[in-house]
Parts: structure tokens; sequence; C-alpha cells
């Protein structure tokens, strides 16, 4: 599975671009991935934000103290809602959240959804960058900026162990990077599932070394970004299996 990515800026927003990517049924599912810069449709969403997000969203957005990151949560969001709108073919006011239970305690915090699960989504951003996947099966999506050495080191012995001995194979110089790059292939999966990180990050083999792997059933694949110091991955169901949905 390699990854495509359609970049939503102001001319498309409103409208996936002709013969582009979209959600594939059978046995190896493709996701449709789509990157937001906040700064392409900042603009975008100020005048649309009262009749197209939640007031729930609004508040969440309200809530960051940094404008930048209010803007990459708030554009997002309005991008998710455009594009499920037009695939659901509803307003994107009306797109029908929903929330699964969590798998692992039963709450009603476990993976996000539309109602009847006509398709599959999950949504990710970090700095100025949003990530948003769309499938016809279970997914999820991961985008982080990379983390520092210091950063990173004290959270390698929370991996799995060959992800943990494949990381210390490396030169020093090489773990943040690396590091990230795992940590975004199990949190992918782990939104698939519907998780989060309530799941034990050592529980699951995703790789530390550039092929990632994937636990039976789904397929992990990194998302080429042309930001050298930002990593993105996307995990997708091969079949609905009933623990995952």
């Amino acid at each position: 599975m390699i990854p495509s990515v359609v970049r939503l800026s102001p001319g498309d927003a409103i409208a996936l671009q002709p013969g582009g990517p979209v959600p594939v049924a059978g046995p190896e599912p493709s996701p449709a991935l789509f990157l937001v810069h906040a700064e392409d449709l900042a603009g975008e969403w100020e005048g649309a934000l009262a009749a197209v997000l939640s007031e729930e969203e609004r508040a969440r957005a309200a809530r960051f103290r940094r404008s930048e990151d209010r803007d990459t949560y708030a554009v997002t969001h309005f991008a998710l809602r455009l594009v499920l709108g037009r695939l659901l073919d509803v307003a994107p006011a009306a797109v029908p959240f929903t929330r699964r239970d969590c798998p692992g305690c039963g709450e009603p915090h476990g993976r996000p959804g539309v109602s009847g699960d006509p398709l599959h989504f999950s949504l990710s951003h970090s700095e100025h960058l949003g990530l948003i996947a769309v499938a016809a099966t279970p997914v999820g999506v991961d985008v982080e900026r990379t983390a520092p050495a210091e950063a990173a080191a004290p959270l390698v012995g929370s991996l799995h162990p060959t992800e943990r001995a494949e990381l210390g194979a490396l030169p020093g110089s090489e773990l943040p990077r690396a590091f990230t790059r795992t940590w975004c292939r199990k949190e992918a999966y782990l939104k698939g599932i519907g998780t989060g990180l309530s799941r034990p990050l050592s529980q699951d083999y995703v790789g530390a070394t550039q092929e990632p792997a994937a636990p039976p059933g789904w397929r992990i694949a990194d998302v080429p970004l042309e930001e050298d110091d930002m990593a993105a991955a996307v995990a997708v169901a091969v079949a609905v299996h009933p623990h995952h949905i």
C-alpha cells in the first residue's frame, strides 16, 4: 500500500479532485488521504465557522492558547466536514458524527465515525498540518513533528520489545526520526482499532525500521510528506472484524 495524498486548497476545498483517490472496498482497501495546511484554508473557514463547525468544535478550538494551534484544529475539522459531506451527499454541518464504544472499557469514547458506517475516517493534526483518512474499512491516521532526542529516549522503553531492539541498534542521531515514525504507525493503528493510547504501546508490533509491520488483518504505511521534520502514517483494516467495529 503506497498512499497518495490530496492537498486541499481554497480552489478544491469543497470538491474532491475528479479521478482522485476514493475509498476502495475489497481484500486490500486503500484509504483516501487529504492533507490540510492551515495557512491554505485559514481565510476560508472563518466566515463559515459558525455555520459549519459544531458548538463543541468551536469550544474546543477556543481552548487552544496558541492561535496557530487554534487555526489548525478549526481548519482541519472544517475540511473533514467538507470531505465527509461531499462523500455522504449531506451538508457539511449535517455530517452525522458518532462515537463507538471503546473496545477496552466499553465507554463511548472509541473510534469516531458516522451513523451507519457507510465509510470510515480518521483525523490527526500537528503544528500547521492536518491529515484526514477515509476508507471503506476501519482506518487510523497520525501526523507528528519529529520528537527531539530528549523526548524520544524516555518513551522507547514503552514500545514493543522488538521495536526497542530495532531502535537501540540505530545511531543516536537517527533515533528521533525513527522513533517518531514508529510512534505515528503505532498511534494510527490504535486509532484504527478504537482504543487509542489506552492500549499498551508494548502490545502490538508495527516496526521501527524503514518498512512498517502490521498486526493480522491490518495494513500500515508511512505517508509521504514534503516537510522533513514531520512524519505520518496510516493504518487500514483489510477486513472488518467484529472486535474492531
